[in-house]
């Protein structure tokens, strides 16, 4: 509902473009350094006590955002309401990667996925129209009131041990030395981290733009994120998953990723914003598609004991691309022009797609 608005709540409150990348970069930092240790803590606690944290910390974002009277107070709140999905997200991974079915994961990741497009659906939307009419106060605390209601169904939360002996001896990375797993997650880490990069890059310029360029409400831009993220995401979770299943999840992560740059570049040539939307819909459906794959592969290819530390490793370079992406945008606004942001964001994807090339191709044992 709040995150995607961002932008927009601290431009109200006389942020520059700059000064936006700068909150976002710093509350990026904490969220990277939070989901390190919300990473590590999953596996030696319990799972469900770590995402029961990050409602914890959405609560006292939002309840103290409405509080603010400058930008830069926003700092602490805005960085709490970030972090809550960095602590948030390698619980959730953990948790699917135990309970799931080996062979079929990459489903099941790309079904418990629809989750974010169906709140990234409603989420803006409702929050645009909110704060179009009622203002930001009422928005936060709407926020404060439904993350409240989420921690006793957090708690019915039932995880249970995996039974994988059999899993662990069968996976591809079985037939592999260990220095050649840790260059494959190399690879992999730092293609995650300018995939994310490219894709931060568009957060905090992003309703900007819309507003400047298009003189959009806060209502019209809730409405394009409503359709360009939600709907986009929504639709290719489950294909996603089933395409990495059945033809590999490397090569599921090339064809998402192969077309972004392509689309990317063309985005400051698009004066209409019905049809821009259609291409942000587009391009965020290709990125959010390596989403099931991209998991499904790091824990296809690790070793059952070190997969907590992969899964830490991969949102942490996801993290940290998004911590990155801000200042990058920030900077190319500033000394350059809004569109030289969108070239950058392409140059990045397409970085990320090259060094998708030299990853273990997780078919070839099984």
């Amino acid at each position: 509902m709040s995150t995607s608005l961002i932008p927009l709540f601290l431009s109200d409150l006389q942020a520059s473009v700059p000064d936006i990348s700068f909150v976002l970069f710093i509350s990026g930092l904490v969220s990277t350094s939070l989901m390190i240790v919300s990473g590590l803590l999953s596996g030696a606690l319990s799972p469900k006590l770590m995402i029961t944290l990050s409602f914890v910390l959405i609560i006292l974002g939002s309840f103290f955002l409405p509080l603010c009277s400058s930008w830069y107070q926003t700092i602490p709140w805005v960085a709490l309401l970030i972090s809550s999905m960095g602590v948030f997200l390698p619980p959730r991974m953990l948790i699917i990667a135990q309970l799931s079915n080996p062979q079929k994961r990459g489903a099941t990741y790309g079904f418990m996925n629809i989750s974010w497009p169906l709140g990234g659906i409603f989420g803006p939307l409702l929050g645009g129209i909110i704060a179009d009419i009622f203002g930001w106060n009422l928005m936060f605390y709407l926020l404060t009131v439904t993350s409240l209601t989420c921690i006793p169904l957090t708690l019915l939360i039932r995880v249970r041990s995996p039974k994988e002996e059999n899993e662990e001896v069968a996976s591809p990375s079985a037939h592999h030395t260990n220095e050649v797993l840790l260059l494959n997650l190399l690879f992999y880490a730092l293609s995650h981290f300018l995939l994310s990069t490219g894709r931060g890059i568009l957060d905090p310029i992003l309703p900007i733009y819309l507003q400047e360029k298009f003189n959009a409400s806060k209502t019209e831009i809730g409405v394009f994120l409503s359709f360009g993220f939600g709907l986009s995401t929504l639709l290719i979770q489950i294909p996603s998953g089933l395409l990495g299943d059945k033809y590999g999840h490397k090569r599921a992560m090339i064809f998402f990723t192969s077309p972004i740059s392509l689309l990317m570049i063309i985005w400051p040539w698009i004066n209409d914003l019905f049809l821009l939307c259609l291409l942000f819909m587009c391009i965020n459906g290709l990125w959010s598609g390596t989403w099931s794959p991209s998991i499904t592969y790091i824990v296809k290819m690790t070793p059952l004991k070190k997969r907590n530390i992969a899964i830490t490793i991969r949102q942490t370079s996801i993290r940290f691309g998004f911590t990155v992406g801000p200042i990058i945008a920030g900077w190319l606004w500033e000394y350059f022009s809004p569109d030289f942001t969108f070239y950058g964001s392409t140059l990045f994807f397409g970085i990320s797609l090259i060094l998708l090339f030299p990853l273990i191709d997780d078919r070839k044992h099984t």
